[in-house]
């Protein structure tokens, strides 16, 4: 198979994350057990692996803690 030539992509936008993305990271993981949405620990372990709680960190950079923790549960709610 030939591998494809991709340009270089120019992005002019800083990347920042939000700093409480360790406290996203624990609040998305503790929603998502306590709703026992993932059953299996392979399940469980492909969910971590996901990190929705980067996906929020990383969208929304400068949100505070309370609001950042809404965000994983509403991108999850479209997955589950």
């Amino acid at each position: 198979m030939e591998s494809l030539n991709r340009p270089p992509i120019f992005c002019p936008f800083l990347q920042e994350i939000n700093p409480h993305i360790e406290s996203a990271r624990q609040h998305v993981l503790e929603w998502v057990q306590g709703f026992r949405l993932v059953q299996k620990e392979a399940a469980l372990q492909r969910f971590i692996r996901a990190d929705f709680g980067l996906l929020a960190a990383c969208t929304y950079p400068s949100i505070d803690r309370g609001d950042l923790h809404l965000m994983p549960a509403s991108n999850q709610r479209c997955l589950f």
